[in-house]
């Protein structure tokens, strides 16, 4: 079996006591994957989770446990980066891999060599990684909201009032640093700078969404106020990590397929004045 030279018992014994929290991590992980439970933090947390193991592994010279990890970060790295998206085909290969991984720690933990072979899960990983994806699921997920929010007719009945009763209506987009650690904070400034000025009729993701770690690196949202757009720029444009914003008034020219605001449906609105 492969182990570094000067690898003493303790040291085997924190390995394997780590690696076996990390692999209860991944697992749990992965069944959140399947089930669609698909945040950035989560993205964050699995690829971290394989990134040690192949550190830690790497360390005490198990070479085959490092190789098969390193496999798995690349293809966790892919998720993060928006490459590949989560199928029924790559929760099978990420479950064949983990179990590869707790195979390999049993071996280990037993002092026996039994020839636990990587190359399955190895060729299914590469072929993963190949095979590439859509865009993130997550992110995927936020602009269908997105556009489901401007088309929905609650919506278009709250923007009818609010111009009915003389207010500027603007869809604000920002686009937050993807390298940012804080987006989820800087989602609610921009949500709250956006509130200082009027009323947000609605937004994606939402404010509850944000405060439960439900947020990825941009936010959509309808704002109704008195205030001009060069105001309201100059507001949210102070919140610090903001790669761009967009500020729409007459968004439904842009926003396809969506009724305009000014055709209505009979509906009573929300009043305004």
């Amino acid at each position: 079996m492969d182990f570094a030279a000067n690898l003493v018992r303790e040291d085997l014994a924190i390995f394997l006591q780590e690696t076996e929290e990390l692999l209860q991590l991944l697992d749990e992980d992965i069944v959140k994957l399947e089930h669609g439970g698909i945040t950035p933090e989560l993205l964050n947390e699995i690829f971290r989770a394989a990134h040690t193991i192949k550190g830690s592994a790497a360390m005490i010279g198990h070479q085959r446990m490092s190789e098969l990890a390193h496999a798995m970060e690349a293809v966790f790295d892919e998720l993060r980066k928006g490459t590949r998206s989560v199928d029924a085909e790559l929760i099978d290969t990420l479950l064949t891999s983990l179990d590869t991984l707790k195979a390999l720690k049993e071996e280990l933990e037993s002092s026996r060599n039994d020839g636990v072979d990587i190359s399955l899960a190895i060729s299914m990983l590469r072929k993963t990684l190949e095979k590439g994806g859509a865009s993130p699921p997550y992110g995927q997920h936020l602009q269908w909201k997105a556009t489901k929010m401007l088309q929905g007719t609650e919506t278009k009945q709250k923007v009818q009032a609010a111009l009915a009763a003389g207010y500027n209506v603007f869809l604000v987009t920002a686009q937050i640093d993807k390298n940012s650690s804080w987006h989820a904070v800087r989602c609610f400034q921009i949500l709250a700078e956006a509130s200082s000025l009027g009323e947000v009729i609605c937004s994606v993701p939402t404010q509850k969404e944000i405060e439960e770690g439900k947020a990825d690196f941009s936010i959509k949202l309808l704002l109704a106020t008195r205030a001009e757009e060069t105001e309201l720029h100059k507001k949210i444009s102070a919140v610090p990590e903001l790669l761009e914003l967009r500020i729409t008034e007459r968004y439904w020219e842009d926003e396809e397929p969506i009724t305009p605001p000014d055709d209505r449906d009979g509906t009573p609105a929300e009043d305004y004045g």
